[in-house]
Formats: structure tokens, sequence, C-alpha cells
């Protein structure tokens, strides 16, 4: 997914007739420090040049801080930003600052998961369905179609990777795994997040794979894995 599209949606509202000015878009992701959300960013500054438009940026530190995000796209809304680009943390906890920027005419951009309203401008994701269905089916090619699998969820309330949950076990139960469940994680503490997979292994010594679901959790289980 490129954010250059999610601009381009935002700035179709934002044009008319006679002389603009440069306009602010305000970009707010799950988080900052993952390299996914860093790619998010280069792309937004990428589009801002390329459109002569200003992207003002910020996020939560980390991806499960739904208020924080709360907090900075009412700020955003405060400070009169021409419009809103967010991947929300949570479907339901940031429906009412979406649906307050759509009362102040704020145009909104949903990218990377879905909410739990429809008054917002428009959607750019991936099908993070199909996505859990096409790891899991890998999954099972590598193990042969019979196993045990894990998957780990570091973002609880994500529809985006609700859906690839949903997907993974669908993915798993045609591929004739066995699915012995999915452990929620704290990408916020890293020490934590490594401790809940290093259980998932002691508690299933004979587990054939994990799947982790988000990208702080890939690389834990590398780490865990290769450690264990």
């Amino acid at each position: 997914m490129k954010i250059v599209p999610v601009v381009l949606c935002v700035l179709l509202v934002m044009c008319g007739c006679g002389k603009q000015e440069k306009k602010r878009i305000a970009v707010i992701p799950m988080g900052r420090a993952h390299l996914y959300w860093q790619s998010i960013h280069a792309g937004a500054v990428a589009a801002a040049r390329e459109l002569n438009v200003d992207i003002v940026w910020n996020g939560p530190a980390t991806e499960t801080d739904y208020s924080g995000q709360l907090q900075i796209a009412d700020a955003m809304i405060n400070n009169r930003v021409d419009a809103i680009a967010i991947a929300p943390i949570d479907r339901t906890a940031m429906v009412s600052v979406v649906e307050r920027a759509a009362r102040e005419k704020i145009p909104v951009v949903i990218f990377d998961s879905g909410i739990n309203t429809e008054n917002f401008l428009a959607q750019v994701s991936t099908d993070n369905y199909r996505g859990g269905v096409l790891g899991a089916e890998r999954i099972g090619k590598i193990l042969g179609g019979k196993g045990k699998v894990a998957m780990t969820n570091c973002a609880p309330g994500s529809l985006a990777l609700d859906q690839r949950l949903q997907g993974a076990k669908q993915g798993a139960t045609d591929g004739g795994l066995e699915f012995v469940g999915v452990y929620n994680t704290n990408p916020a503490d890293m020490a934590s997040e490594l401790g809940t997979i290093r259980d998932i292994l002691r508690a299933h010594p004979d587990l054939g794979a994990m799947m982790p679901l988000c990208g702080p959790d890939t690389a834990a289980a590398g780490t865990a894995v290769a450690t264990r």
C-alpha cells in the first residue's frame, strides 16, 4: 500500500475553482517506531512534494496507544488542518474523532485498517482476510499439510488484524493444520512480547509453526525460535 493514493483522494475534495493556498494534510499512523510506519511517512512526504501540500505527521509511539492517537487526531482538528489521513488503532475507539472531523467538514481518509463508521471520504487498505489465508496456506505447504500452528496478535481491536486472523484460521483449517490458539502480545514492552512467545513455545513443544499477525511479533518470534 502506498500513501500517495490516500493524499490524492483527499485532494479531490479539497480542490475547487480559483487560486488555492497550500493545504495541510494530517497523516496519523498507528505508531511511529516500526519500519512499516516509517515507510508510510516516506510515502507521505513524497506525495506532499509531488502535490504541493504540507504533511503534518504525528502518531503515538506504540500501536496500542489508542488514547494517544485520539488526542493527536483531536489536536489536528483543533488546528484546522485541511484533511486527515488516519490508520485507526481501534475500529471502535476512533469512531468519535473521525465523526467529529466529518461534522467540522474536514475530509478523512482511512488507511491500513478499517473503522466502525461510514463518515469518511475513502479507504485505502489491503485485503487482510486474503492475506491471512495466503499466509496460513504457505505454512500448510511447508508443514506438508499437518502440524500445529499458533498465532499472535499485537493489536486486538484493529480491524485489519482481526480480518487477518479470521483468514489465517480459515487457511489453517483448510490446509489440515491444528490451530492451537491466538495469543495477544504487548509490542510496547519488548521483554513482555518476547516472554509471551517463549511461553507459547514451552506450552507447545511440538508446535509446527508460529504465525505472527503483525511486524513487531515477527521479529520477536524469530528471536524466540532462534534462542530456544
